[in-house]
């Protein structure tokens, strides 16, 4: 069953590639800060992959780990995209999406 979860990890994280790389995003609903919850629905959604894919602590932490260093790097790529434009917020949002993660993983035990 990891190798299911692994899979739809690194599928989801293409797919997270992909979108955030675009320009100009448009978002199916829109309210006042909805990218903030599309980010933070989305880090959470990665980081329990994460946690998912692996059975050792180890690599569950390397796991969130790689999903915190990856919402970062994906911030600092899109100053590269036309339309687009770093966030410092929403690289909170990302990290806070993974920590969400590890909290349902430290309290699921």
């Amino acid at each position: 069953m990891r190798h299911v979860f692994r899979i739809a990890w690194l599928a989801s994280l293409a797919a997270t590639v992909w979108l955030s790389l675009q320009p100009q995003p448009e978002f199916p609903v829109e309210f006042w800060n909805a990218d903030k919850v599309y980010h933070l629905l989305g880090y959470v959604w990665l980081g329990l992959l994460g946690i998912l894919s692996f059975t050792t602590s180890a690599a569950k932490r390397r796991a969130l780990l790689f999903t915190l260093a990856f919402g970062v790097a994906m911030e600092f790529l899109q100053g590269f995209v036309p339309g687009r434009m770093p966030s410092f917020w929403d690289g909170v949002a990302n990290a806070a999406g993974v920590g969400l993660a590890w909290s349902a993983r430290r309290f699921s035990k």
